[in-house]
């Protein structure tokens, strides 16, 4: 997702490509009884793990893993290929996987497969250490992988006990790749697991030779017999061969029934026409801002929920700071920059690092070296983080996980752009905290993210500020939550809260909490807005009409402020309030005074006040 006033919602589209998105889940049982036994990497169930990975009793060309590769060991990542369910070197045990740095199993095998099940197996300990983010992959270079099966971190643990055994079986068979991958890149705490069981065919032929596996046009019913590959049984502009290729049902004229045909949906992440929509054909909201791509017309006209005007590939269209789908369902235009909440709003986008905006004020190139010694004067540049300073009130460090023994959960933490526990977080001293950033120019905030920790929720922030400053010491507040309720209503879990306007301007951002239920912790927070200084508040025209006795004032204004306007009759300023509260009209506002009485035309002054 990317961008909100943005420096960063849209993200640019993922590298893997998601084959199928429904599956049945069955559990097996417990212990090694439960296994199927007999799987691609074993069929003969008799892999000798004492021999090696390289002994001809395994059914794979190679093995690799990026963590703890090999058999046996301290709990290496080949055991999950032993057929035995248990403790100790009957699992894969016990480093910490992330974003950055995910645990990736791969086996390569003689031939391609198109995978149809697996099984995954829990491990014997806690259940904190079992995968909640992670994909079955295929490749056919070892280098260019696609999913075949994904898992996020807000969806339910699959395992309900120790050593259960959970069958995945796909809606269709997967294309045939000779690299199937495991990867994982998140747990509650460091990861393990019990087993693993591949299962599925030998690529079949092309008995026609059109192109299209026997597979694919036997699932699709098509003509196994028949050179079909250039025709489009389903009329939606793209032949069965481009089906093929772009993973559509070429049977089904709106695969992800999004309101659009799947050969309008280009991919290209960028609207040329209504024939060329840019949006992706397997995704029903390819921006994510809860609109279907079909009803997001792209005209800049708000209409309807169902002709909203805007571009399916941005979520905030308007660039307000509130996405499309928020806008529509509340009430607002979302093709109006300048129609939005009064009020901040704040949206749950989700739980773990996926769900982070990404390249936030602190880090715009999502690339700072959390392990950049900061005893260094010059830390920040050499890290590559783009502010100047940072100072916190306890902690002040990051925690770098390949260090050990090493401080852990330092307060710098909530800027290493990962969610999770340990080195990811901040905690777990009582309040009244502050974390401050220091930009080497000022910034005006439009919105931010705010990520609850991974444990107790009793130590969420309760009552909370964001402020800002322009010497370090004397901080205006910018926005301020003061609840008796947690924001959050899961762990790991980002909230984004917009403000109802662009911020004044400050060189320093300090988060400060002064109350939790016990204890505190944060896991990450991300600040957006603009560079430098915004336009400055100034009068920029003054007209009088003196026939009708009127004036008109003009001003640089920011969206959603409030404005009193005065009037003196002399040079004494002795100030007369003409009006307050009056609303911002957005970037410029302009005030009438009409009916000015004729004594009164001769001399007059005007000041306008921000309220």
């Amino acid at each position: 997702m990317k961008s909100h006033r943005l420096l960063s919602l849209l993200l640019a589209p993922s590298c893997l490509m998601l084959w199928s998105d429904a599956q049945e889940i069955e559990i097996l049982g417990t212990g090694t009884e439960s296994l199927i036994g007999g799987d691609l990497t074993d069929p003969e169930d008799d892999g000798d793990e004492f021999a090696g990975e390289e002994d001809p009793s395994w059914n794979w060309v190679s093995i690799d893993s990026t963590d703890e590769p090999g058999f046996q060991g301290g709990e290496f990542s080949y055991n999950v290929f032993d057929n035995t369910l248990g403790g100790g070197n009957a699992k894969w045990c016990c480093n910490s996987p992330s974003e950055d740095s995910p645990h990736q199993l791969t086996v390569e095998f003689d031939a391609p497969i198109s995978l149809t099940h697996f099984t995954i197996s829990s491990a014997n300990d806690v259940p904190d250490r079992d995968p909640l983010a992670w994909q079955i992959q295929g490749s056919n270079d070892g280098e260019n992988f696609e999913a075949i099966f994904v898992r996020e971190e807000d969806e339910e643990v699959l395992w309900d006990e120790r050593l259960q055994v959970v069958q995945i079986t796909l809606d269709q068979p997967s294309p045939a790749y000779t690299f199937i991958r495991y990867e994982v890149t998140f747990a509650l705490a460091n990861h393990q697991l019990g087993e693993l069981e591949y299962f599925g065919n030998p690529a079949g032929g092309d008995t026609d030779g059109d192109g299209l596996p026997d597979w694919f046009e036997e699932l699709h019913e098509l003509d196994v017999a028949a050179n079909d590959a250039a025709e489009d049984p389903d009329s939606d502009g793209l032949t069965n061969l481009q089906e093929f290729e772009k993973n559509t049902k070429p049977k089904v004229a709106d695969t992800d029934s999004d309101g659009l045909k799947d050969g309008v949906e280009s991919g290209t992440g960028t609207w040329v026409t209504a024939d060329d929509t840019g949006t992706n054909p397997l995704r029903d909201d390819t921006d994510d801002d809860n609109l279907k791509d079909g009803v997001e017309t792209n005209t800049g006209t708000f209409v309807s929920a169902t002709d909203t005007g805007t571009d399916p590939n941005k979520d905030d269209t308007d660039g307000d700071g509130f996405r499309d789908g928020k806008e529509v369902a509340d009430g607002f235009n979302p093709t109006d920059k300048n129609s939005f909440p009064a009020e901040a709003n704040i949206e749950l986008l989700g739980t773990g690092t996926d769900s982070l905006l990404g390249s936030d004020l602190t880090d715009v190139d999502d690339d700072g070296d959390e392990t950049v010694d900061i005893a260094d004067e010059n830390w920040p540049e050499e890290g590559g983080w783009d502010f100047v300073g940072l100072t916190a009130s306890s902690k002040e460090h990051f925690s770098d996980p390949n260090v050990n023994p090493n401080p852990r959960e330092g307060a710098f933490d909530v800027f290493d752009n990962s969610v999770g526990s340990l080195h990811n977080k901040w905690c777990c001293g009582g309040p009244p905290q502050q974390v401050t950033v220091e930009f080497a120019d000022p910034v005006a905030l439009t919105h931010f993210t705010i990520t609850s920790g991974n444990d107790s929720p009793a130590r969420d922030p309760l009552t909370f500020e964001i402020q800002g400053s322009n010497d370090g010491e004397n901080f205006e507040t910018i926005y301020q939550r003061d609840d008796d309720e947690s924001i959050w209503d899961a762990r790991n879990q980002v909230a984004l809260i917009t403000l109802p306007g662009q911020a004044a301007s400050y060189r320093f951002i300090r988060y400060e909490v002064t109350s939790t239920a016990g204890g505190h912790q944060i896991n990450e927070i991300e600040y957006f807005g603009g560079m430098g200084n915004p336009t400055p508040f100034q009068v920029t025209a003054i007209a009088f009409d003196k026939e009708k006795g009127e004036t008109t004032l003009v001003w640089e204004s920011r969206p959603n402020a409030t404005y009193s306007i005065d009037y003196s009759a002399n040079f004494e300023f002795d100030w007369i309030e003409l009006t307050d509260g009056f609303p911002s009209e957005g970037d410029e506002t302009t005030f009438v005074e009409e009916d000015i009485p004729p004594e009164e035309r001769a001399e007059r002054y005007y000041r306008v006040r921000e309220e």
